[in-house]
């Protein structure tokens, strides 16, 4: 799993440095405060994702803005480990990177569908090439570009939770 980012909402006081003679000058108090979303409020267990992208700050950008909706994520940097994290994790949701190193997206994906429990999972591919994905690439339940629009995809989660895991006891 990839080191988490600092959160956004921790508040820090800068120290300038104190040159004999000069005044100190004053330094502002940086304080981001984000609301926290009404999953973020409740003690159910959080949707698990699974993000599979071979570019480490794209993913790890997306795993804080995850974090920060209140999901649980983790990461992996190329097919072969995506099989293995998504094996223990059991994610609800699949961000899949279709151009990985190791094994591609499109082998990751049809290899997460062959069991009828997966065939709830939701796996959205991704990819940042203006290729059209291949002919075998049906595994993918939705396919977004590159950067990704957060809108977009909180989107696209909110409805596929809607639609597949209604039921669920799990918070999303």
């Amino acid at each position: 799993m990839l080191p988490t980012p600092p959160p956004l909402y921790a508040g820090f006081t800068p120290q300038a440095p104190h040159l004999p003679g000069l005044a100190t000058p004053a330094v502002p108090q940086l304080f981001v405060s984000m609301p926290l979303s009404p999953t973020h409020q409740d003690s159910a267990p959080r949707a698990r994702i699974l993000i599979v992208e071979d570019d480490l700050d794209g993913a790890q950008a997306l795993e804080a803005l995850l974090q920060l909706e209140g999901y649980e994520v983790r990461t992996a940097p190329n097919g072969a480990e995506g099989l293995a994290v998504a094996a223990q994790f059991d994610p609800h949701i699949v961000l899949l990177d279709l151009h990985l190193p190791v094994v591609h997206g499109v082998a990751v994906a049809q290899h997460l569908r062959v069991n009828e429990h997966a065939m709830r999972r939701v796996i959205i591919g991704i990819t940042g090439l203006s290729s059209a994905y291949p002919a075998d690439a049906q595994a993918f339940d939705h396919k977004l570009s590159k950067p990704i629009d957060p809108d977009q995809l909180f989107s696209l989660l909110r409805q596929e939770w809607r639609e597949r895991f209604e039921d669920s006891p799990f918070a999303f």
